[in-house]
């Protein structure tokens, strides 16, 4: 039986988060670059373009897979818009 015994951060609430989005760009060279794009909670259901400033997070490496879970820096940089 699984059992609860602590929270690592008890006060986040996932549905305060921005959602990540997986992408895929091209580059010039024609290889296929994989991230995620992070848009803050207020701006996700309005239209297209959202003006928003660009913050490019590298990271991992050209043997390492970057998933999708919680990322504080991220979800501090979406949440200032």
């Amino acid at each position: 039986q699984l059992v609860e015994i602590a929270s690592s951060m008890p006060w986040i609430d996932p549905a305060k988060m921005s959602k990540k989005y997986p992408i895929t760009i091209n580059a010039r060279d024609g290889l296929k670059l994989n991230g995620y794009l992070t848009i803050p909670v207020d701006q996700v259901s309005k239209p297209l373009p959202m003006n928003l400033p660009l913050v490019v997070y590298p990271h991992g490496g050209p043997w390492a897979r970057n998933y999708g879970y919680f990322g504080a820096r991220v979800q501090l940089l979406a949440s200032r818009g």
